[in-house]
Formats: C-alpha cells, structure tokens, sequence
C-alpha cells in the first residue's frame, strides 16, 4: 500500500495554488439513501438519492496569496470556481475536481496568533474523480504535459478540467493552445478537444462525448513569438 503525506497534496482554487495557506482539506462524498419501506414490507429497502458532496477548508489568511480574492473568485459562475484536490503528484495520481455552486468563508482573528480562515464549499453535483497530468507546472514552450495509461478502460465521454494560473503571450496571435489527446497503443496520438487559452482561470470545464482510448494525455502550443503558462489539468472519466 502506497501511503501518501500531506506534502504530497495539492489544492487549486480557480487560479490561485493555495497549498501554501492550507492547513485542513476534508472532503466528502456523499449520496442520500432514501428509504421506500412500506407497511407490510419483510424487510427495509432503500432507494439511491441526490449526491450532496462537500468540501470543508481550513487555513491561513495569507495577504501575499490574496486569501479572500481567491475564496471570492469561486462564488458564482464565473471561470475561476473550479477546485482541484491532488492526492499525489506523480502523472496519473488520483485528483478531485469539480466547480463550486455554492460557499461559505469567514475569517477569524484572535489577538496573539495568526489570523485563520475557514470554507465550506459545495460542488455542482459532484467532486469527480479523475487523474492528473502533474501538479502545477511552467513552461515557454511546447509541450506534452505528460500522458497516462487507463489500462484496459475506454469508456465514452468525461470532463476536462484546466486551470491557468498565469499566462503570457506576445506576437503573432499571442495565446496559447491546449489540446487533449488520446491513443490506442501510444504510438498514435488524435486530437479529441481542443482550446484556446486567452486569460488567467479556471475554463469551463470541457465535457467529452466520444469513446476516449485507454491512453489520454494533455498537449500545449505557443501560438506567439513568446510567452509562458503556468496551468494544470485533470481528466476524469464518466
């Protein structure tokens, strides 16, 4: 049994890499069992309810981080409220994504200690399950942020979640390009979506309806003279 620290986590809100303010990440998933046991009945039986996942956060208020820009930027539905748990940080590591229907945060201040904060945030239907790419990395160029082999799973459709942390581009069309692609043997890559990245923040996560081969892997283009991309990504299938 692989056995992970706390070191090797991960937490992206939006575009903000909050690992840093971190101090608790609690995250729970959750399915009501309504009961439908009649009078009569010989024994209880249950029907599967709606998911009613949770995240609950606690950390520091980090002044340099930004704190409440970051806890603010998941409010809403704009492009900054996905939230990305990684449990590990070697390609192909288990993460949790999904984008925030709804929070609450509050600070709190004592004097004599370190001003805190705490979070809990809901999800929009669900924390997905997916695999990773890496955790949050840089590059200036090309680049084939890193592949993963499924095994023997190819199943039709997911969701693809990104998020831009920083980014520059200069000349030509100055933006950059990802692309998430996918394989058979590894041999042969074809494209299955593709984007173009404009801004900072967290895209609207990117739904899949083809069959997706057991090998996945994500690529970026600098369509400029110049730039950088700080970004990571996360792949779970349906």
């Amino acid at each position: 049994m692989a056995k992970l620290w706390s070191s090797e986590c991960r937490l992206y809100f939006g575009a903000y890499d909050v690992g840093t303010a971190t101090t608790r990440v609690n995250l729970a998933l959750v399915q009501d069992a309504l009961e439908k046991t009649a009078i009569g009945d010989a024994a209880e039986s249950f029907i599967a309810g709606i998911r009613r996942d949770t995240m609950e956060w606690a950390g520091l208020f980090d002044g340099s981080l930004s704190m409440d820009a970051a806890m603010a930027a998941l409010i809403g539905s704009g492009t900054n409220n996905t939230v990305s748990l990684l449990l590990g940080t070697a390609t192909g590591n288990r993460a949790y994504s999904g984008t925030v229907l709804g929070m609450s945060a509050a600070p709190a201040v004592s004097i004599g200690a370190l001003v805190t904060q705490e979070a809990s945030i809901q999800p929009d239907g669900s924390w997905r399950p997916a695999v990773h790419y890496g955790p949050k990395r840089t590059i200036s160029a090309y680049d084939l942020t890193g592949t993963h082999d499924h095994g023997t799973e190819t199943t039709a459709g997911g969701q693809v979640y990104v998020h831009v942390f920083d980014w520059t581009a200069s000349g030509g069309n100055a933006r950059w390009q990802g692309t998430f692609i996918h394989s058979v043997t590894g041999g042969l890559w074809t494209v299955v979506q593709a984007f173009n990245i404009v801004g900072t923040g967290a895209p609207t996560p990117t739904a899949i309806s083809v069959t997706i081969q057991r090998r996945t892997g994500f690529e970026f283009t600098l369509d400029a003279v110049s730039g950088t991309l700080a970004f990571f990504v996360a792949f779970a299938r349906s």
